[in-house]
């Protein structure tokens, strides 16, 4: 066998392997910042202005986090009502745990949500980021959401961060619809 053959083999053996294995493409839906951390966050109904929800972030980790720290971090536009957003907590590699706060959304409009998860956490000084811990181990994920005074829209597309230049209500709805995961 040639070695241009040789190389074909190995390359689709490889490809034979990934397919059997189960290997597929991301869900949209769980996208993961780093690669120790699936983290996803999911509201349990619309957060529709002055309404009382839950947001639940799930967290699997592929590596042990000691004294790991979980969080939510929400806009100006939500308040907590009945949670502390950061929690610590042990996890062992392939864990998974769901953290649950109760939200509420007090103005209408765009809002980014993110939640996080971190583990060996570096001191303030040597982090150069103001959104996100700074650590040697971490995860993390975006929704976007759309409140009005009667529905509401969630949207795991980054995509969607540019409907918030959206000139009317409607333009807004219609933009974020697109990659809507929730209504």
């Amino acid at each position: 066998m040639t070695g241009e053959r040789w190389g074909f083999a190995v390359f689709a053996g490889l490809v034979l392997v990934l397919l059997v294995s189960g290997c597929t493409e991301t869900n949209p839906s769980q996208q993961t910042i780093g690669r120790d951390a699936f983290v996803q966050l999911s509201f349990m109904e619309p957060p529709i202005l002055g309404k009382d929800v839950n947001l639940v972030m799930h967290v699997k980790v592929f590596t042990d986090y000691n004294d790991g720290e979980f969080g939510i971090n929400l806009s100006s536009n939500f308040i907590t009502v009945d949670c502390n957003p950061v929690w610590k907590a042990d996890l062992l590699d392939d864990e998974e745990r769901n953290f649950t706060c109760i939200v509420r959304a007090i103005k209408k409009g765009y809002s980014e949500i993110s939640g996080y998860a971190a583990s060996d956490i570096l001191p303030e000084s040597e982090c150069p980021s103001k959104t996100y811990r700074c650590a040697r181990k971490i995860g993390g994920t975006e929704v976007y959401v759309y409140v009005d005074e009667d529905s509401a829209i969630v949207s795991d597309n980054p995509e969607s961060y540019g409907c918030q230049n959206a000139q009317t209500t409607e333009e807004v709805k219609n933009c974020m619809r697109i990659s809507s995961v929730s209504q």
